[in-house]
């Protein structure tokens, strides 16, 4: 028998999608499923670029199985990644999971002046007529 000496991979889930989106306040949550190594800690961090080397990034280090926060303390515009892995009981870690949020907080603005935009030159084209 093989006996797993690392702590789970966290499954993470968000309040928002992986779509472009406006909303900068976002909550990331993780559950992990059952392992012979007790979870003691999950660490994450926040990048604007894909990771695969992870021996010089300061995860911040946490005991709760979710975290808030504010896309528009980081960037206005960009692709984040949300890093997390849990932490045994035995001083391991377990492999990271990432999670990739669009946010750009212009978008809203954006999508409503080119759905305009578009109506507008609907009318003036007669592709929409209201009589």
């Amino acid at each position: 028998m093989i006996v797993d000496n690392y702590p789970p991979e966290p499954k993470i889930f968000c309040t928002v999608g992986h779509d472009w989106q406006s909303e900068s306040i976002v909550t990331f949550s993780w559950t992990i499923e059952e392992s012979n190594v007790r979870v003691i800690a999950y660490e994450f961090f926040i990048s604007t670029v894909p990771v695969t080397d992870f021996s010089e990034i300061s995860f911040i280090r946490t005991v709760n199985m979710e975290t808030t926060v504010n896309l528009a303390n980081y960037n206005d515009d960009s692709e984040y990644y949300f890093y997390l892995r849990s932490v045994g009981n035995n001083g391991s870690y377990s492999n990271t999971s990432v999670y990739e949020v669009k946010y750009n907080n212009l978008y809203k603005d954006n999508l409503y002046n080119k759905t305009n935009d578009k109506l507008l030159s609907m009318i003036k084209n007669g592709e929409i007529n209201f009589d």
